[in-house]
């Protein structure tokens, strides 16, 4: 059960990038050129696929970084905040 989540999870953060992010950077005029994850399930797979199609970078985190993990994880806190 564990695997088909993860693999939705993926699909989802996938689908995420290309459906609203990608578009909506795009709208405000900048280009979307890298892309700054944790190391999570669901940045992988479909999720590097999704960047390979959209000629973005994927950068992950190095585990146990405070601050370029604290920064991904305030921006996600801020985007749920805001959303």
């Amino acid at each position: 059960m564990a695997e088909v989540v993860l693999a939705s999870n993926a699909k989802v953060a996938a689908s995420f990038l290309k459906d609203v992010v990608a578009p909506e950077v795009k709208k405000a005029g900048w280009k979307l050129r890298r892309v700054l994850t944790d190391g999570g399930s669901e940045f992988k797979a479909d999720f590097d696929q999704a960047c390979r199609e959209l000629n973005v970078k994927h950068t992950r985190t190095k585990p146990r970084h405070a601050c370029t993990n604290g920064c991904v994880e305030r921006l996600l806190g801020t985007i749920l905040h805001e959303h």
